[in-house]
């Protein structure tokens, strides 16, 4: 299966360490073949991806000139949005299967995605905080029905445009907004997140919130007043699973 996530050249730079790390626990852990939708220049960083076997496709959200017309305020940044509204262009550059996996760049592989009897009419996802909670989903991790998500992308894309900062949470508002109900259920193994705990059942394991760099600073003692104060909430949700998730991360980096 083709496993895609979407980048800007800002968001490169500075998710690299996620980034590393998600490549190589798919190299490692799956038989994925990774691609990324890419809106930037060439550098070190796509130089290793591409020698990590990733397709680079360049490509730049419909939507960035409309974003520039946005006024930059808290939870709302224009450089952030030109890079997350590139995940609506995924399904318009799968040609060779009928379902792919979406996800952010700050995974980690634990296991193998296997599809299964996995059928989605138009996408799957997982609950954002709460485990139990499926009236919101977290697009962090998307199985999508290729056919069925480009017959909406039309219509997907005037809403959101109308609904330019406006939404909360960026593509992710406007996803939920959109298709409301009408999304299906992926196992919540597949977007498994720390402050949920350890789970030895885990598929895709989603650093949503606190990264990488956040988590081992939290972990080695650093200050917490210098923390964003609901990442340092999430981290207290559970800092055995956050050291755990760690160190199996740092593996990937070596």
């Amino acid at each position: 299966m083709n496993w895609y996530f979407c980048c800007n050249e800002e968001g490169l730079s500075k998710y690299e360490t996620s980034i590393r790390i998600a490549v190589a626990s798919a190299r490692r852990n799956t038989s994925l073949k990774p691609k990324i939708v890419y809106d930037g220049g060439r550098n070190e960083l796509t130089g290793w991806l591409e020698s990590q076997g990733v397709e680079i496709i360049e490509a730049r959200t419909p939507l960035y000139e409309d974003i520039l017309k946005q006024e930059d305020r808290p939870g709302y940044r224009r450089r952030i949005a030109h890079g997350v509204y590139l995940r609506f262009e995924v399904a318009n550059f799968e040609k060779d299967e009928p379902f792919c996996l979406y996800t952010d760049s700050d995974v980690m592989f634990l296991s193998d995605p296997a599809r299964g009897d996995l059928h989605p009419t138009t996408f799957a996802a997982a609950p954002e905080m709460d485990p139990h909670d499926w009236s919101y989903f977290n697009s962090g991790v998307m199985l999508m029905n290729v056919a069925c998500f480009r017959g909406e992308y039309d219509a997907l894309m005037e809403y959101s445009r109308k609904r330019l900062g406006q939404t909360i949470a960026y593509d992710q508002g406007a996803l939920n907004e959109f298709f409301k109900d009408n999304w299906d259920r992926l196992p919540i193994t597949w977007n498994w997140k720390p402050y949920w705990g350890l789970n030895d059942e885990a598929v895709v394991l989603h650093f949503h919130g606190p990264k990488y760099e956040t988590i081992k600073f939290l972990i080695d003692g650093g200050e917490e007043q210098v923390v964003h104060e609901a990442w340092q909430t999430l981290f207290d949700h559970n800092p055995e699973a956050y050291e755990r998730y760690l160190r199996m991360a740092e593996s990937y980096l070596s």
